[in-house]
């Protein structure tokens, strides 16, 4: 089957929802990450506020949602501040295809570069982007809205060492 991506609607909201707890159970064999398989997700609430804000993008695949996007817009940047791919779904290129569409999104809007934190050392995570051309920032060049978010996830108990804020050029 195809996937398609398009911009999400709020009869998608439950199973965006879903496709974030199971994307988020593929943590529970890392002991050090294991938590995150049980963390809060978004909620219907804060979907619904994106999808309003034209900010959220999901994949689907027949008539399932297999994954969706978040992207925060900051002027000629944008942080994508959720992706999550249904770990039925994942090895099949839908997270990069809806980096793909926002990235050509954002191009057209004259963006200049999209923006994410993510994890060093999780294999889906920041080794994964690299391969998509993703650079990591080096944290002296961080931005002070980026310094913010990662010190907003230390303080939600994820440990600023194991974390990383990554670019990708546009323009």
């Amino acid at each position: 089957m195809s996937v398609t991506i398009r911009p999400a609607q709020t009869a998608d909201i439950e199973a965006m929802m879903a496709a974030e707890r199971s994307a988020a159970e593929l943590f529970r064999p890392l002991p050090q990450w294991a938590f995150i398989a049980d963390d809060a997700i978004m909620s219907a609430a804060q979907h619904a506020a994106l999808i309003a804000e034209e900010s959220e993008w999901l994949a689907q695949d027949g008539a399932a949602v297999a994954g969706f996007i978040v992207v925060r817009r900051h002027g000629d940047e944008w942080h994508i501040a959720e992706l999550s791919v249904a770990a039925e779904h994942q090895r099949r290129g839908i997270g990069r295809q809806l980096i793909v569409a926002v990235a050509d999104c954002a191009s057209r809007q004259g963006v200049r570069q999209l923006t994410l934190t993510t994890f060093r050392n999780v294999p889906w995570n920041a080794p994964y982007y690299r391969r998509l051309g993703f650079e990591t920032i080096p944290t002296v060049e961080l931005s002070a809205r980026l310094r913010a978010q990662m010190a907003s996830e230390a303080e939600h108990g994820l440990p600023l060492g194991s974390r990383c804020a990554m670019k990708f050029t546009l323009l």
